[in-house]
């Protein structure tokens, strides 16, 4: 016997300026109970930053705290959130495992190649004021300034040759 619902309608968010929808009866269990049956809030001291879930209040504090209890058994770094931890071990892979289909560069983190395919589709709006070339990212306008910075410190190094 088959227990999935293939309709999706069936476990659609009751709430009214909610529009989720769900695989299965817990999903949407659970997500009313996230969002809108829990009434109190959690409020860090130390920013004021508001949540109404326990787990993501005591990861956020945690910035303030510095308690950092998931540790790397690989290298030793600690962390914050099992997430991060999760996230870290990628980094100790030996092969790029996450392959661009646009460009073929491969990825050690699912999270850096989502990333980077988001510059596959985003337009430059980053642009030099010097030569008017333009960047997806701001860090690729920073890069970029630094060459018109290393083109700059030849000339006059030229420039103090030739004086001399």
């Amino acid at each position: 016997m088959d227990h999935r619902n293939d309709n999706r309608e069936d476990y659609r968010c009751p709430f009214k300026k909610c529009q989720k929808q769900f695989k299965n009866p817990k999903r949407l269990s659970d997500h009313k109970r996230r969002y809108h049956l829990i009434s109190e809030s959690y409020i860090c001291e130390y920013c004021g930053y508001r949540t109404r879930m326990h787990c993501n209040f005591i990861v956020h504090r945690r910035q303030h705290t510095g308690e950092k209890p998931y540790c790397c058994e690989i290298c030793g770094l600690s962390f914050a959130s099992r997430y991060q931890l999760t996230t870290h071990k990628d980094t100790h892979t030996l092969h790029k495992q996450y392959l661009c289909d646009e460009c073929n560069m491969r990825f050690k983190q699912k999270k850096t190649l989502l990333h980077h395919k988001s510059l596959h589709t985003q337009k430059g709006k980053h642009v030099c004021h010097l030569c008017n070339a333009s960047f997806k990212q701001s860090s690729g306008l920073s890069q970029h300034k630094r060459t018109h910075k290393a083109q700059i410190k030849r000339s006059t190094s030229i420039i103090t040759i030739i004086k001399t």
